[in-house]
């Protein structure tokens, strides 16, 4: 279940981030305000240093529940404009490119973006994987890391105590 949740925020952190940005932001050519970047940069950002710090593997194959949820968030997005819902500005829509009254097909292909966008995602989140392992085995699991660990657990003495947690 844990690795579902984390594909999931993964996955669309990094597809809300370039969607924003090559999708909505360049297509109602908003000034950059710093909310805009907290709201749709930040994120990414602590989501890919929380990558790095976790032992939780990655696998491709795991994108599966994030075009699941790029479907869905297709459909409610179709189901609201349908239903009549109104937007923070009292738009019929949720995002401007995604006005299906005014242009349908643009819409349509922005939601195909979104499951571009989170394929994507995967993909950079994969390798960014990779590169964690890669940095792992090499400097704290490589000869010269382990030398120096135990040249300061030496050096230190009865400082260091391997087992500090047991009683």
């Amino acid at each position: 279940m844990l690795w579902i949740v984390n594909s999931l925020c993964l996955d669309s952190t990094i597809a809300v981030t370039l969607g924003y940005f090559s999708l909505e932001f360049g297509y109602q050519r908003r000034p950059y305000g710093a909310g805009t970047g907290v709201v749709h940069l930040w994120n990414t950002l602590l989501v890919l240093m929380d990558l790095f710090v976790s032992s939780i593997p990655v696998k491709l194959v795991h994108v599966y529940p994030s075009v699941i949820l790029a479907g869905l968030y297709g459909i409610f997005t179709y189901v609201y404009y349908l239903s009549g819902g109104l937007g923070i500005y009292d738009h019929h829509y949720l995002y401007k490119i995604l006005d299906y009254k005014h242009n349908p097909s643009l819409s349509f292909a922005a939601l195909m973006a979104v499951l571009a966008f989170m394929l994507l995602g995967r993909i950079l989140v994969y390798y960014s994987y990779k590169l964690r392992k890669k940095l792992y085995y090499t400097y704290y699991l490589s000869n010269e890391a382990s030398l120096f660990r135990k040249t300061l657990k030496n050096a230190l003495g009865p400082v260091v105590k391997s087992n500090w947690w047991k009683p």
